[in-house]
Parts: C-alpha cells; sequence; structure tokens
C-alpha cells in the first residue's frame, strides 16, 4: 500500500485499487470499537458467502432498510440475508468450535461497506478476518487494515417467517449447466420486454421445461429435460433474478420447489443445503 496525489494505492500482482484520502484535521478522530463481541472468521470462506449473498441486496440507498447484508449469529451458526423486498438470499454456516458460545449478533451492514469490504478482502492475503459488533458500530480488522462504520438501525425484512412458512407441493430437478445456458440465451430476448423487464414464461410439463422469451421483434424457446415432482405448472419468472443467483450453484443439480403461479420459488443447490433463494412470480402475459 502506497499514498500517490491524495489517494491510498493498494497493489496487488495484477490489480489495482485507488481510495479517496481526506484531511484528517477534517474529521472527528474515531478510536476503535472497545466494546462488543468478537468472531474470526475464515476469510475466503467469509468473502464467497458474502458475494453470493449480495446479489439480493437493494442498490437504492434511499432504501436503507434493504440496502444492506443482514449478518446474525445465533444457535452457533452464521447467517447472511440479503432482500430487495422482490428476492431474497440466505446463507447459513456453522461457526468453528473456537467461536462457538458466545454472544448473539444481530446487525444491517450498508452495501456501501459491503463493497468496499469485498475489494480489500480480494487484495489482502491473510488467512483470517476479525468481525467485532456492539450492535450500533461493526469492525473489520485484519493485521494492517481496519474499518469500522456504522450499522442500519432500520428493521429487516422478516425473513424467518419466509423460511418458515412457504409452501410448494411441487419439486422440479434441472442439470445446472444446461439450465444456465437456457437462462443466458433467454436473457438476451427478455432483457426489453415491454410487458415485464427480463420476464420469461417458464411450463413445467411432462418432466420437460419449456421457457419462452419475447423481445420487440423476436421470440425464444428453449426446451430441457427435468425430473418432476408434482403437478404441471406455467409461471413467469424474472430470468436475470435466476441467473444471478443460479450462477454461484456449484452442485450439478439445481432444485426449484414451486405452489402456483402467484407465490414464490424456492431455487437451491441440490448438494448444499445452507443457501436458499427465494423469488416472487411475475405477471406476465403470454404474446
Amino acid at each position: 500500500m502506497i499514498e500517490e496525489n491524495g489517494k491510498l494505492v493498494i497493489k496487488a500482482s495484477s490489480t489495482n485499487t485507488e481510495f479517496s484520502l481526506y484531511d484528517s484535521e477534517n474529521f472527528p478522530v474515531q478510536s476503535k470499537l472497545e466494546n462488543g463481541v468478537e468472531y474470526v472468521f475464515e476469510k475466503e470462506k467469509l468473502l464467497n458467502d458474502i458475494e453470493n449473498v449480495k446479489i439480493s441486496a437493494s442498490p437504492n440507498p434511499e432504501n436503507l432498510a434493504v440496502n444492506c447484508i443482514r449478518m446474525e449469529i445465533e444457535e452457533d451458526k452464521l447467517k447472511l440475508i440479503s432482500s430487495d423486498t422482490y428476492r431474497l438470499t440466505y446463507i447459513e454456516e456453522n461457526l468453528d468450535d473456537a467461536q462457538k458460545g458466545k454472544e448473539n449478533l444481530s446487525l444491517s451492514i450498508p452495501l456501501k461497506t459491503i463493497d468496499g469490504l469485498i475489494k480489500i478482502m480480494k487484495l489482502i492475503d491473510e488467512e483470517n478476518i476479525t468481525v467485532k459488533s456492539d450492535g450500533s458500530k461493526v469492525f473489520f480488522q485484519f493485521s494492517n487494515v481496519e474499518i469500522l462504520t456504522r450499522t442500519i438501525d432500520l428493521q429487516f425484512p422478516d425473513y424467518k417467517s419466509i423460511l418458515n412458512n412457504s409452501q410448494h407441493n411441487k419439486k422440479i430437478l434441472l442439470n445446472t449447466k444446461d439450465f444456465l445456458s437456457v437462462l443466458r440465451r433467454t436473457a438476451i430476448f427478455v432483457r426489453d420486454n415491454k410487458e415485464a423487464k427480463n420476464g420469461g414464461i417458464f411450463n413445467f410439463a411432462n418432466n420437460k421445461l419449456l421457457l419462452t422469451g419475447t423481445s420487440e421483434n423476436a421470440q425464444i424457446k428453449e426446451e430441457i429435460v427435468t425430473i418432476q415432482e408434482g403437478g404441471d405448472l406455467k409461471i413467469s419468472l424474472n430470468v436475470r433474478f435466476l441467473l444471478d443467483y443460479i450462477s454461484t450453484i456449484e452442485g450439478k443439480v439445481t432444485v426449484l420447489e414451486l405452489l402456483n403461479n402467484k407465490s414464490s420459488v424456492i431455487v437451491k443447490d441440490e448438494d448444499n443445503d445452507k443457501s436458499l433463494y427465494f423469488t416472487m412470480p411475475l405477471a406476465l402475459r403470454e404474446s
């Protein structure tokens, strides 16, 4: 790290990142966080979870309650949640033995802070990151970098009710690689859909998915094989939202759980029950 022309420059083998610097005399001195509960996490695992969960956070800073990532620690588990009220991502990890038995933690971290933290975590070659919070502030510490920020003091959506009360009677298994391919091709057509931007029609029937996407001047239809449990269903979903999450799935099989064309859809990796994605359907009229 070096200072050049009023900026802090962090140089890595293939990346340079710059941060603006300000005269410290113009700002009050902020000490470290003296009180609060402290946890230590494996940096790479936490970085991966944060990057995966932030896809559902609202990018709108005026909607502070959801312009954040929710971090909760309870029952010896780390829970990361984000939601823009149209979709929700939930990731859960078991704490290492050394971190178990501590006080619970519950806080909303601003998305702007999260974006800066991700940049620094990618540049710094360290195994662990320390996270300490008293509820109103959160402190991130590496060996030579410290970040202190206020948390968002607004009520986060009641994600636990969503997790506990969702009802589904249909289950669809899809090859992740094949599903991603058809979603990417369809996304090109539906990104400017006038009726519902990014909306596609998903018709599940007879162990097949027929996916239809429409633009102003063209239409695409894609069909792939599925394994279907439960009745047939035609539903409109946001193709871009599905791409965002399924692109993070490492397993070979993606699972969709559905009820009807007006209820939320659960998306998950068949091999990972620690991560869930909820997305609401669209009211998309067939052309």
